[in-house]
């Protein structure tokens, strides 16, 4: 079931807080996008209620960006209000913990480029035809890109020598999956 993109932006800001990290809007949005494409790409379905745009900086939830704005480029020092309160399904709290973890310690600059790579969901729409609407999370391109083939193109490396967590991840889940458990999202860095 997708959930409110207002309502995972909130969880990351929490979890950053509770973390003792500082937390901008750049972090907020591209976490919540990224939230919203593991849970595409390990779970083939959607995390976020609300599509996702590709502006010229990037994915972009226009809600999240709206409710964020006010803050500009410094930290996010307050919960989000009008936020359901419902739980979210284990699957959904696994993931979003798990990206906060594991992206939460890049800057927003970092997050950016890890979207802007060459491949990338938003990178073939923005470089595409630029419809009226270029909503990325709704395109063929991200569920094709995100399948097992594809994967490994969301994530652009930061610093060489980069070992992709995600391929260390489908590694592991074919090894699972061939032995009938379910996979938790378990990313490892080099």
């Amino acid at each position: 079931m997708p959930y409110s993109a207002l309502r995972v932006a909130n969880t990351l800001i929490s979890l950053a807080h509770e973390a003792g990290r500082v937390i901008t809007p750049m972090q907020v949005i591209k976490l919540t996008y990224f939230c919203h494409a593991w849970m595409l790409g390990l779970y083939g379905r959607p995390l976020l209620e609300e599509p996702i745009w590709a502006w010229q900086y990037g994915p972009v939830i226009p809600e999240v960006y709206q409710a964020l704005r006010h803050y500009r480029g410094g930290p996010v020092t307050q919960q989000l209000h009008d936020v359901n309160l419902d739980q979210f399904d284990a699957e959904s709290t696994d993931i979003i913990r798990q990206v906060s973890e594991k992206y939460g310690k890049f800057s927003g600059i970092d997050l950016s480029a890890m979207t802007h790579a060459h491949g990338t969901p938003w990178h073939q729409v923005w470089r595409g035809a630029r419809p009226s609407s270029p909503t990325i999370s709704s395109k063929p391109t991200m569920k094709r890109l995100l399948n097992a083939e594809g994967r490994d193109r969301l994530w652009h490396p930061i610093s060489p020598p980069y070992r992709s967590p995600l391929n260390l991840l489908l590694v592991r889940q074919r090894r699972q999956q061939s032995l009938g458990r379910r996979l938790s999202l378990t990313l490892k860095t080099p």
